[in-house]
C-alpha cells in the first residue's frame, strides 16, 4: 500500500497524480490524501485503485453498485451528483483554456430522469456458460466477461437483460444490444452473430423486436458492414422529441440517455431562415427545431439517410438529406446564411468540416459536442467566421462517469 494525492481527473475517469511516471486512481478523488493499492506499472504510468482515506473528501459517497469496482463502465460512482457536475463542467473550462478559447461556461445541466435509471440502451456480451451462454460486460481493463446484474444506470425495465442466460451454442452469438423506447416502453433486441443459427430464432427475448445481424470479422466492433434481418415483432422504435415522432431502427444512431437529449434539442434556438443540419442522423434536431422552415441534412451513413426521409414524412416536414461526408457531401443552393447545427464524433469537425461550416457564411452556429478538447478546438477555426461565442453550456449525458455533452452556440 502506497498513500497518494491526487491533483486532478483524468479523462477517462481517474484520479491523475503527477509525476516522472504519473499515477492514475480508480476511485480516487483530487486534493484527498488516499491510500492506493498498484495494479500495474507500465513504462509510462502507474495504474491503482483507491482502496481508503484517514480523512475522506467531502465530495466522496459509497457506489450505488455491487459492481463499480469490476466493470469499470462508471467511474464516478464514487463521487456526489452535485461534486461530479462541478468535475465534469471543469472539464470544459479546462479544454478551453488549454485552446485559448475565451468564454463563460455555464453550470452542468443535470439529468432530468436522474442520476440512475437513465440509459435506455444496453450492449451485451454473451460469455460461454455450460451448454449456453449468459450475457454480462467485460471488465475493467480486461475482456473477462462479468457480472453487472441489476447495473443501476439502466432503465428499469432493461436490468432483467443483464440476468439472462441463453440456450445458444457458444461461439455462435457475440453480443445483444437492447434498446428501450423512452416514449413508449416498446423494446428491440438485436442478436449480434458470428454465423446463423437455428438456435438464434428460436430464442423467447421478450422484446417487441428482434433482429439479427452476422458479424464475424475479428475486434470489439459491435456492428459489422452488413444490415440487420428481422426475425419477428417491430422493424423499429418508436421515439418522440417534443411533437416530433422518430422511428429509430436496429442499426440507427440514438443518444442512449433519450431524456438529456430531449432536454439540449428543447434548448436549441429556434431558426428564424434555413435550417442546415449537419451529421443530422436520422433527422431528429432538423425535424424537431426546424418546422417552418427549409431544412437540409447531411450524414455520412446511407442508411440513417434513408430513414432521415422516413421521419420527415411521417412529420409531414418538408426536409431534403443528402448522404456523405460533411466537407463534401452536397447541400442545395440557398443554405448559405443559414442556422447551422453540427454534431460531429468525438473527434470534431476537423479542417475540412471547419472549412465548410465557414464557407457557408451561418448567420448562427449551434455546437454540440462529446469531447470537450475537440470542441474548444473547433471554435478556434469557426471564430473566422466572424461570431460570437454567446453560450457554452454542458448537458449531463452520462451521470456516474467523465462524460460531458457540451452545447456551444455562435452567434
Amino acid at each position: 500500500m502506497t498513500t497518494v494525492v491526487p491533483s486532478r481527473f483524468h479523462a477517462r475517469g481517474e484520479a491523475f497524480v503527477d509525476g516522472d511516471r504519473p499515477t492514475r486512481v480508480f476511485g480516487g478523488i483530487p486534493g484527498e490524501a488516499a491510500r492506493v493499492r498498484v495494479l500495474h506499472r507500465g513504462g509510462n504510468e502507474v495504474y491503482a485503485e483507491w482502496t481508503g482515506a484517514d480523512a475522506p473528501s467531502a465530495d466522496r459517497v459509497d457506489p450505488a453498485c455491487p459492481h463499480y469496482r469490476r466493470c469499470g463502465g462508471c467511474p464516478w460512482m464514487h463521487l456526489a451528483p452535485e461534486a461530479a457536475r462541478a468535475w465534469r463542467r471543469q472539464r470544459v473550462v479546462d479544454a478551453f483554456a488549454e485552446a485559448g478559447v475565451d468564454a463563460a461556461i455555464d453550470a452542468t445541466v443535470p439529468c432530468p430522469d436522474g442520476d440512475t435509471g437513465y440509459r435506455h440502451l444496453v450492449k451485451l456480451v454473451a460469455a460461454p456458460d455450460g451448454d449456453g451462454v449468459r450475457l454480462g460486460a467485460y471488465g475493467r481493463h480486461s475482456h473477462d466477461v462479468g457480472d453487472i446484474g441489476g447495473c443501476v444506470v439502466l432503465h428499469p425495465a432493461l436490468r432483467p437483460w443483464t440476468r439472462l442466460r441463453l440456450r445458444v451454442p457458444p461461439g455462435v452469438l457475440r453480443y445483444v444490444v437492447v434498446r428501450r423506447s423512452r416514449a413508449n416502453g416498446a423494446t428491440l433486441a438485436t442478436l449480434i452473430a458470428h454465423r446463423d443459427h437455428p438456435a438464434l430464432h428460436a430464442l423467447d427475448l421478450g422484446a417487441d423486436g428482434v433482429h439479427l445481424h452476422l458479424h464475424d470479422a475479428p475486434g470489439d466492433a459491435l456492428f459489422g458492414p452488413g444490415g440487420t434481418t428481422r426475425l419477428r415483432g417491430l422493424d423499429a422504435l418508436e421515439e418522440r422529441v417534443g411533437d416530433t415522432t422518430l422511428a429509430v431502427g436496429p442499426r440507427d444512431f440514438f443518444q442512449t440517455n433519450p431524456s438529456t437529449a430531449a432536454r439540449i434539442w428543447a434548448d436549441l434556438p429556434r431558426p428564424e431562415g434555413p435550417l442546415l443540419d449537419l451529421f443530422c442522423g436520422v433527422g431528429a434536431v432538423a425535424l424537431a427545431i426546424g418546422r417552418g422552415q427549409r431544412v437540409h441534412g447531411v450524414e455520412f451513413a446511407e442508411g440513417a439517410v434513408a430513414r432521415a426521409r422516413e421521419n420527415a414524412a411521417r412529420n409531414g416536414v418538408d426536409a431534403t438529406f443528402s448522404a456523405g461526408p460533411v466537407a463534401t457531401a452536397p447541400i442545395p443552393a440557398g443554405f448559405d446564411g443559414a442556422t447551422v447545427v453540427v454534431n460531429p464524433p468525438r473527434s470534431g469537425l476537423g479542417d475540412a468540416g471547419i472549412a465548410r461550416v465557414v464557407g457557408l457564411r451561418p448567420v448562427r452556429v449551434a455546437y454540440v459536442s462529446c469531447e470537450p478538447r475537440a470542441l474548444a478546438r473547433d471554435l478556434v477555426g469557426l471564430r473566422a467566421t466572424g461570431l460570437q461565442i454567446l453560450r457554452v453550456t454542458p448537458y449531463d449525458m452520462f451521470p456516474q462517469t467523465p462524460h460531458v455533452e457540451t452545447v456551444a452556440l455562435l452567434g
